[in-house]
């Protein structure tokens, strides 16, 4: 199962967000896919809802699918 959707709701004031980091859903495929299709492409961490918008980084308790693998 990977995220394919965010939602945020945004106010004058967001959260601070944090940065992508550690075990990922997606993480192990991403890189298979990589190494087999696209070899000189680099993987990273990012966020579908951003850091600067209060985004976090981490999956915390399981529910939270921000953290997404994406190519650079």
């Amino acid at each position: 199962m990977r995220a394919e959707t965010a939602q945020a709701c945004l106010g004058a004031v967001t959260g601070a967000g944090t940065d992508a980091s550690g075990d990922i859903t997606g993480w192990l495929d991403a890189q298979d896919f990589a190494r087999i299709n696209s070899p000189s492409t680099s993987l990273a961490r990012c966020h579908l809802i951003a850091n600067i918008l209060g985004g976090k980084g981490q999956i915390l308790d399981g529910s939270q699918a921000n953290p997404v693998p994406c190519w650079q």
